[in-house]
Order: structure tokens, then sequence, then C-alpha cells
């Protein structure tokens, strides 16, 4: 195949390492907008994922 490719193990690393992200940015009391943007990262990765 030719193009871009990701694998479905990389998507499932990107997503727990966002999820990640946003837990600590939640305890750290981060501003809503960083961590609403941080949110919308997993869920993209998520979907990925999942329709990939």
């Amino acid at each position: 195949m030719k193009g871009a490719h990701i694998g479905f193990k990389m998507l499932e690393e990107i997503y727990i390492l966002n999820m990640k992200a946003v837990v600590r940015a939640e305890n750290k009391k981060q501003s809503d907008d960083e961590v609403q943007h941080l949110r919308e990262c997993t869920i993209r990765a998520f979907l990925l994922y999942l329709l990939g």
C-alpha cells in the first residue's frame, strides 16, 4: 500500500496517552480550554481507532 497509514496498536497508544494527559490537566486545574482541547484530541484518536 502507498500513502500514510497508522496501525491499531499505535492509535491505541495515542488514545491512552491523550487520556492520561486529560486526567493530568484536570488534576492540575489547567484552563477549561486546554482540557477541552485534550478531550477533543482523545476523541479523535478513539474514533480513528474505532473506524480504522
